[in-house]
């Protein structure tokens, strides 16, 4: 029931698939709608179609700008009757924007009676008759653009490359930010000229989309390998800058350089901080003056094995060394740790014990937050970490909520460097 108490009424039209609603003063109105966002809309005076029939006009019925666009042009075409200069025709320019109002509320109700859908609004419906497509296929054809490519890794799992601001980007499909991104890519191509907001998309839509994309990028995507932080590949080194551009440092046999489209694929893992943008001519001897190492020939050979150690963790590949910093209490351990982690894998995750709940004694880092073992016997180096010192093969580990990018717990496959000392314990 609109103003006044006039009840808005609508048949099909079956020849286009159209609904077209009955308006106060003979005017009637055609709605096809091609998205929520994008309807056409003819008006035309009942009796005198030929004469008074507007052209259509695409745009947003719920916005009054739009429905005053359409008030005017069908005030220009109807005649002296409703010309603005004069009370009657301004009282009934009114009345066509009001009723048009009324048409923008009814496409959002069910509609009532046995012909009705269940769950499905007028709009909904009314794309449907139109032949349209619906929101998830509109969602899946904006996901399969030019905007992202498709693809799985060793063990099937689904990932995507996608375009962000002049870069691309690579999430599993099931995270969070990939999902984020396709919202974004809908809330673009919905988004009309005049700055309308497009619906939200519901959680399911998106579920149902991103399902047949995981089996797109299993059956028909390459394979490739996702890498965290280090990658390599033809002889070749990349190392993830984790900045906001996803730039990497490619090292060859000839020099390294920056690349912002680096040849392979990364991910990141919660808590991943970026490195420092990389510059020539830097002299290691720097750090030494910032660790605790001892004097003479004992502090050299630390020294060494600290390069060698900081180098190993810039590979790809393994077996990877067990770096541990000994020392009294005080002795600066953990500064050490942490400054060596900035160093090759800086995160926001703090040093941990292997294990919060049973204390050993150790400190531990591990690179790309992607180690977390359990604890060990009092004074005893972990058979678990030990067993990394020169592994033959990649070990199967189950890594802990949160620190593969936007995972559950999944058993995996990684290697990484490390870094430990041992606490202050009795």
């Amino acid at each position: 029931m609109g103003k006044d108490g006039f009840e808005l009424n609508f048949e099909k039209n079956e020849d286009d698939g159209s609904l077209v609603f009955y308006l106060r003063n003979d005017v009637r109105a055609a709605v096809k709608a091609e998205s929520d966002t994008k309807v056409h809309v003819t008006l035309w005076l009942a009796g005198a179609e030929l004469e008074t029939l507007t052209p259509p006009d695409i745009g947003n019925i719920r916005r009054a700008s739009f429905r005053r666009r359409l008030t005017r042009e069908a005030a220009r075409r109807f005649g002296k009757n409703f010309d603005a200069e004069t009370d009657t025709g301004k009282w009934r320019q009114q009345i066509i924007e009001d009723d048009l109002g009324q048409v923008a509320l009814a496409l959002d109700r069910r509609p009532e009676g046995e012909q009705a859908a269940p769950d499905m609004a007028l709009m909904e419906i009314l794309i449907a008759l139109g032949g349209g497509p619906s929101v998830a296929e509109r969602l899946l054809k904006y996901a399969l653009g030019d905007y992202a490519t498709y693809f799985h890794d060793a063990e099937g799992e689904a990932y995507a490359t996608v375009d962000v601001e002049g870069h691309r980007e690579t999430w599993p499909l099931k995270s969070r930010s990939y999902m984020r991104w396709l919202r974004y890519r809908f809330y673009c191509e919905e988004k009309t000229d005049d700055d309308v907001e497009p619906p939200p998309l519901k959680d399911q839509v998106v579920r149902e989309v991103v399902r047949q994309l995981e089996a797109k990028a299993q059956f028909e995507g390459e394979e490739h390998a996702v890498n965290i932080r280090v990658a390599e590949i033809d002889g070749k080194v990349y190392i993830d800058l984790c900045d906001a551009a996803w730039r990497a440092v490619e090292v060859s046999a000839g020099g390294w350089k920056v690349v912002h489209d680096p040849p392979v694929k990364f991910v990141r893992a919660k808590g991943m901080a970026p490195l420092p943008f990389p510059m020539g001519g830097g002299d290691a001897s720097i750090l030494r003056g910032l660790l605790n190492l001892n004097d003479g020939d004992e502090g050299d050979q630390a020294w060494r094995l600290i390069l060698a150690w900081l180098v190993k963790a810039l590979r790809a590949r393994g077996p990877y060394p067990v770096l541990t910093l000994l020392g009294g209490q005080g002795t600066a351990k953990s500064t050490a740790a942490r400054i060596l982690r900035s160093l090759v894998d800086p995160s926001t995750v703090p040093l941990r014990s292997p294990d919060e709940k049973r204390s050993s004694g150790f400190t531990f880092s591990a690179l790309a937050s992607l180690w977390r073992v359990g604890g060990c016997g009092r004074g005893l180096l972990p058979v678990s970490i030990a067993a990394m010192v020169a592994p033959r093969r990649p070990r199967a580990w189950r890594v802990p909520s949160g620190s593969v990018p936007d995972a559950p717990d999944t058993p995996a496959h990684y290697q990484r460097a490390h870094a430990i000392h041992p606490g202050a314990w009795k």
